[in-house]
């Protein structure tokens, strides 16, 4: 299976929410313009396709100099465990090696095994706790 990656932000409503979808991340496609606006306007997309098929997808955003959020990394439930999602990141932390802090944050069922694995560490180990407020659910 050959893996092409591929840097830009511009998709096709249908494929970003097939995506999200497979990779079960449902609440993100109930606001499908929302999703591929907040794609669009990311300081950094890319995506993973085998067979003109998007299979994963790495978003960020980031100044540039102190901080970089990866808001999302996903990879299709049929692909994973295939070194996809590792390779995504990868990417995003060589685009942006010279920022002090990459920040990822994810639910408490979240693949924490595998972001551990790659490099991340829980916030608590540097000091620090992570806080946030979600104003609507759209």
């Amino acid at each position: 299976m050959e893996v092409v990656y591929k840097d830009f932000n511009i998709l096709s409503e249908n494929q970003v929410k097939y995506l999200y979808e497979k990779a079960g991340w449902t609440t993100y496609t109930k606001n499908i313009k929302k999703l591929l606006s907040g794609i669009q306007n990311s300081s950094f997309v890319c995506s993973a396709w085998v067979n003109n098929q998007m299979v994963g997808l790495i978003r960020v955003l980031s100044d540039d100099y102190t901080i970089c959020y990866i808001q999302d990394l996903l990879v299709m439930d049929t692909h994973q465990k295939q070194g996809i999602g590792k390779t995504l990141v990868e990417i995003a932390i060589k685009k942006y090696a010279n920022v002090r802090q990459i920040i990822l944050t994810t639910d408490e069922t979240g693949p924490c095994e595998f972001y551990e694995k790659i490099g991340f560490k829980p916030v608590k180990n540097y000091g620090c706790n992570t806080y946030m407020i979600i104003q609507n659910d759209q």
